[in-house]
């Protein structure tokens, strides 16, 4: 998660120097935008792989696209436990 600003000074001159800033409370849409990316980045690696079988003939197995979704969807609630509130 990266943040850029728009705050221009010149440290050699100024002392003191005006700050725009977002409250606290308009960044939570930041923070929850970013938990949905890395939760869908989770979700497409673990329906990416294809099964293998590996050393002494262990095998992996793939995790269908559809037995994701029908878990997903049975254990998923409309507000993840402890999530932040403001």
């Amino acid at each position: 998660l990266a943040f850029a600003t728009g705050n221009h000074y010149n440290e050699h001159k100024a002392q003191i120097c005006d700050l725009k800033m977002l409250p606290n409370s308009a960044m939570n849409p930041l923070f929850e935008a970013t938990a949905e990316v890395v939760e869908e980045a989770i979700l497409n690696a673990l329906t990416a792989a294809e099964t293998m079988t590996g050393l002494y003939g262990r095998t992996a197995y793939a995790l269908p696209l559809d037995a994701l979704v029908e878990i997903y969807q049975r254990f998923r609630t409309s507000e993840p436990p402890g999530a932040f509130r403001a």
